[in-house]
């Protein structure tokens, strides 16, 4: 299955800048906790910030490219509240850029979330049980075999789109908003180097998107012709997931465009 592969080929994406008012994929934040930060001084928006209840402390990170870190208790259980860290270099696009990531904490549903142990057994089910679809000519061994595949590719993919919407998209569309801010406004602290800094960023986060997006919806397709082969209906369940899969993966690429991103994409469906 593809998911245990990686090819890529050089491909652009480009097109007109478009510039953000709201969030994307779904995400929601309090902007108004955002506009009445952006007029303040440095100090004054640590002290509007730390009203809150999120600390924000000094940090010194193992590379030199991170500037800023939010945890918030899902992810770091063990803090006493939520913490906004910032390198000696981070200026006030990073500050705000922190603070959004607390702003949507807030709003984040409470879909419990799959543990590295739960994606890690899952991830070794699915393998071994393709590997035995491989084996067996391109054929399950069972109708229980086939169930043990689906399941445990459900339970991957879920995972894995956790993990994006966590990390990877929600980077993506905090900088979009940012430059939407730059363009928009341009508030103090904003600068050309901030801008450009967010422009390698999002080429970061959207290439790390994209790969992982494609790797999915090639499996998609491979599960599916599985069942094909079986001649049995696909699981609508299976059929929800890659649809969500094939939605952000055209989100994530009509953002970059706007932001006239060049990006590369792994190979491998049309």
């Amino acid at each position: 299955m593809f998911i245990f592969k990686f090819l890529c080929v050089a491909t652009i994406l480009s097109g007109s800048a478009a510039f953000a008012t709201g969030f994307a994929f779904g995400k929601n934040a309090d902007v108004a906790r955002i506009e009445e930060l952006l007029p303040l001084s440095r100090t004054e928006k640590v002290q509007r910030i730390q009203s809150l209840g999120v600390l924000v402390q000094d940090h010194v990170f193992e590379s030199s490219e991170l500037r800023g870190q939010f945890l918030d208790q899902t992810h770091f259980p063990n803090i006493a509240a939520p913490t906004i860290w910032l390198s000696s270099q981070a200026d006030e696009w990073t500050l705000v850029h922190e603070f959004i990531h607390y702003l949507l904490s807030l709003e984040t549903s409470a879909e419990p979330l799959i543990s590295e142990t739960e994606k890690s057994q899952a991830q070794s089910r699915l393998s071994t049980g393709w590997k035995f679809y491989q084996k067996n000519q391109w054929h399950y061994i069972s109708p229980q075999h086939r169930e043990q595949v689906t399941t445990a590719f459900a339970k991957v993919v879920q995972a894995q789109l956790q993990q994006l919407e966590s990390f990877e998209l929600e980077e993506l569309a905090i900088e979009n908003y940012l430059r939407g801010i730059f363009k928009g406004t341009r508030p103090i602290g904003f600068t050309d180097e901030a801008w450009n800094r967010s422009s390698r960023y999002m080429k970061k986060s959207g290439g790390a998107a994209l790969a992982r997006l494609k790797e999915l919806s090639v499996s998609c397709s491979e599960l599916e012709l599985s069942y094909q082969r079986e001649q049995v209906p696909y699981p609508q369940e299976i059929v929800g997931l890659c649809l969500k899969v094939q939605s952000l993966r055209s989100e994530v690429a009509t953002l970059l465009q706007g932001a006239s991103i060049r990006i590369y994409e792994p190979i491998g469906d049309k």
